[in-house]
Formats: structure tokens, C-alpha cells, sequence
């Protein structure tokens, strides 16, 4: 294993904390956290530095996109405890739209890829099977039923709410044009 998986909370306040998060917002105290390098197993004292030992480049980026390999779930990354993702080698990319400022992928050697979506505070880090980056179709196609139930309902709402509009605004113009025809 070479991170601590993301705890549920602080180990001294119960407060939820991000992967990597030096510190908890709630009590402030610091947290450790037991990283090591996936290459050659060495400690690591700053996950934004290059192993000491080995010198494997973003050992922080590395350790997650390992312990991803072992899960499905999503790891919640606190972002000032790493390097941006185009600095570790992330292409920044689309996804589906869920509030993130932007993303970023990157390709895996076995297949799939390392999907980030970043927020304000935090990185959002998963493992899509299919990737976007290199296979594009069948990513749509592995992915779109989740999409399209996700945003057909979205698009739906959205198509409602401008036919109402668009009714709104015919019925005004034809009354107009009834005054218009009235005051002649």
C-alpha cells in the first residue's frame, strides 16, 4: 500500500479530511499522513517532491493513481497538497459537467485513465475503464448511459422552461399587436 487510504475523519475531532490534508479546518492540528513511494517503497516526507531514494517524479500523483487501481470509488484530494495536474503529466480535458472548475486526464498504460476534476479546495480523483483521451467513442458509449440519464433530465427542464418562455413572449406580442390594431 503506499498511502494511508483517505480517513473518514480527524483523528482528533471527528472533522471529514481530504486525501493529503496537512491539517484539520475544524481543531486545526496537524495530521500525518504515511506516504510512500510506489517505485521503491521509501517514506516520503512531501509528496510534491521527487522520492529521494528512487527520484520517481509526483510521488503524491503516483501513490493515488496506484491505490485507485485497487478501488472504484472516487479519492477526494486536497489540492494544496499537491502539484497541479498538468505538472504530473494530466492532459486537461471535458467531462461531465458536476460543479468542477476543470479536468484533467491522463492515459494508463494497462488501458483507461486517471479522470481529475478539480474544485475550489479539493481534486476529485477516479479511474474511468475506458479512456477519453485514447479512445474517445467507445468512452462515450461505455459512459453514456450514466450521462444521458444524468443530463437528459437537465435538458429536458431546460427545453420546458424556453418553449414557457417563448409563449410568454408570443402571447405579449400578440396582444401588442391587438392594441396596435385597437387604437387605429
Amino acid at each position: 500500500m503506499t498511502a494511508e487510504r483517505e480517513p473518514n475523519t480527524c483523528p482528533h475531532c471527528d472533522q471529514r479530511l481530504y486525501y493529503f490534508q496537512q491539517s484539520c479546518p475544524s481543531c486545526e492540528r496537524s495530521v500525518k499522513w504515511d506516504v510512500r513511494c510506489v517505485e521503491c517503497g521509501e517514506g516520503l516526507e512531501d509528496v510534491r517532491d521527487a522520492c529521494s531514494s528512487c527520484g520517481l517524479e509526483q510521488p503524491g500523483w503516483r501513490a493515488i493513481e496506484h491505490d485507485l487501481s485497487a478501488t472504484d470509488q472516487t479519492i477526494r484530494v486536497a489540492k494544496d497538497a499537491l502539484e497541479r495536474p498538468m505538472k504530473a503529466g494530466y492532459y486537461r480535458h471535458i467531462g461531465s459537467v458536476k460543479g468542477q472548475w476543470a479536468d484533467y486526464r491522463r492515459p494508463l498504460k494497462g488501458g483507461g485513465e486517471i479522470h481529475v476534476r478539480s474544485y475550489g479546495d479539493h481534486y476529485e480523483v477516479h479511474l474511468d475503464n475506458v479512456g477519453a483521451l485514447d479512445s474517445p467513442g467507445k468512452h462515450a458509449i461505455w459512459y453514456a448511459p450514466r450521462v444521458a440519464a444524468d443530463g437528459g433530465i437537465q435538458v429536458i427542464e431546460t427545453v420546458g422552461k424556453a418553449l414557457s418562455y417563448s409563449n410568454q413572449t408570443v402571447k405579449r406580442l400578440l396582444g401588442n399587436a391587438e392594441q396596435t390594431k385597437s387604437d387605429k
